[in-house]
């Protein structure tokens, strides 16, 4: 966050959109000059951060629920996609949208799953080394704000999702 918008928070550490205090958003630092407009749009923002952002512990939760058989899954979902894709939230396998996710990005062989949050405060999940053969295969999930990556999946350099090896053998 920057900006005079923001200038209380760059003198004191801010965690969570609860720290945030009616001082954070002082008229006099906002750079606009009418200031109802400024007030609205102060307003706005902290009210579209709280919602974005308090979601992140129930997407955290709905991630850990998963199975190893169905993060496997997810992975070879993942893996079935062309190299540069993105799905918005209409085109998503239903799997991802009962997580709540609202995009999936593949670029290469990484691919990302955005499941909650926004600005810096996102909760998504990382599938490395998709439809790589040699390399170990993992998702990662990101749980927002501070808090480390954690590994939900691992598979061998050896693994072979389900629809490349049967594409082998029909060749």
């Amino acid at each position: 966050m920057s900006g005079k918008l923001f200038a209380g928070l760059q003198r004191r550490k801010v965690d969570t959109v609860s720290d945030l205090t009616a001082g954070d958003m002082r008229l006099d630092a906002l750079p606009v000059g009418n200031k109802r407009v400024a007030a609205l749009y102060a307003a706005g923002t902290a009210a579209m951060i709280l919602v974005a952002c308090t979601g992140n512990r129930a997407a955290v939760g709905r991630v850990d629920q998963l199975t190893q058989a169905q993060l496997a899954q997810a992975f070879c979902t993942v893996d079935a996609l062309p190299e540069w894709s993105k799905l918005d939230k209409v085109r998503l396998p239903a799997e991802f949208r009962d997580l709540g996710a609202t995009f999936l990005r593949r670029r290469g062989h990484v691919a990302s799953l955005h499941v909650s949050g926004a600005l810096d405060d996102v909760v998504s999940m990382e599938f490395i080394n998709v439809g790589r053969a040699g390399f170990k295969k993992y998702i990662w999930l990101i749980p927002g704000e501070v808090q480390p990556r954690r590994t939900l999946w691992e598979a061998p350099a050896t693994y072979v999702c389900a629809h490349r090896s049967q594409s082998r053998r029909q060749r």
